[in-house]
């Protein structure tokens, strides 16, 4: 990832409903937002628009990808939604980072 707000990072988003609509609000919060596929679409932004708009400290882990730097209960890679604005929050139902793969050697 690189030094703080360096680089893009990206998640993946799944519509409550209609896709279009959630793709339009997190296009209007300022994310990249690509193709939607069966409801399910990326957003991508500067980590410190993911920090603001999920109101979420996050933390490059490396290999292990982008994390919640602090995840309160359970999965560090599932962003809340609790702190979404209205639009977003009832645009979506899951908001995620994709960890890496668990499979392949793990040394050199």
């Amino acid at each position: 990832m690189g030094a703080r707000g360096a680089s893009l990072i990206s998640a993946m988003a799944a519509a409550r409903g209609d896709a279009a609509a959630a793709c339009a609000a997190f296009e209007r919060a300022g994310f990249e937002v690509g193709p939607a596929v069966g409801g399910t679409f990326s957003i991508t932004a500067p980590r410190e628009r993911f920090e603001q708009v999920f109101q979420q400290e996050l933390k490059d882990e490396g290999d292990a990808g982008v994390t919640l730097a602090d995840p309160a209960a359970g999965d560090a890679y599932l962003l809340p939604l609790a702190g979404l604005p209205d639009e977003l929050r009832r645009s979506v139902s899951v908001v995620t980072f994709s960890p890496p793969p668990a499979f392949g050697p793990t040394d050199y």
